[in-house]
């Protein structure tokens, strides 16, 4: 509840004043990702409202790890969420670094573009818990 509060300008913004009246769907994740995993540049499916990534690593050693944001090459450039899209066409603004203890979160939306770049330490694993909310008519 602190979260959609919170959120509350955005979420109104995205899909309007009924989305408070909507149910959400809860759904919680583990997650293990290993050397050689990569996401690229995508935006979520349109029914995911808030999206937290809880990083649950042992040490800091693979800060480096982290989802990154990006922003298209072309500043018009949407995507109502699904497909992955080729790296070249965006730029890297931020990798929220992979530590203990952290916590990278979004909104939802048609520019919210995220991913991971591709992992190339030899021993990487990637231990998160994924918490997304998801509108429900």
């Amino acid at each position: 509840h602190a979260m959609l509060s919170k959120f509350r300008p955005f979420i109104t913004r995205q899909w309007g004043e009924a989305a408070a009246n909507k149910r959400l769907l809860k759904d919680a994740r583990l997650v293990r990702d290993f050397t050689h995993y990569a996401l690229p540049p995508h935006t979520d499916m349109r029914e995911k409202v808030l999206a937290f990534l809880f990083y649950l690593p042992r040490n800091d050693r693979h800060a480096h790890l982290g989802t990154s944001a990006y922003v298209p090459n072309d500043p018009a450039f949407r995507c109502p969420g699904g497909p992955h899209h080729a790296r070249e066409n965006f730029t890297r603004v931020v990798t929220a670094p992979y530590l203990p203890n952290s916590l990278f979160g979004f909104i939802r939306t048609d520019n919210a573009f995220h991913g991971v770049e591709p992992v190339t330490d030899p021993d990487a694993r990637r231990d998160l818990l994924l918490y997304n909310l998801y509108l429900v008519d």
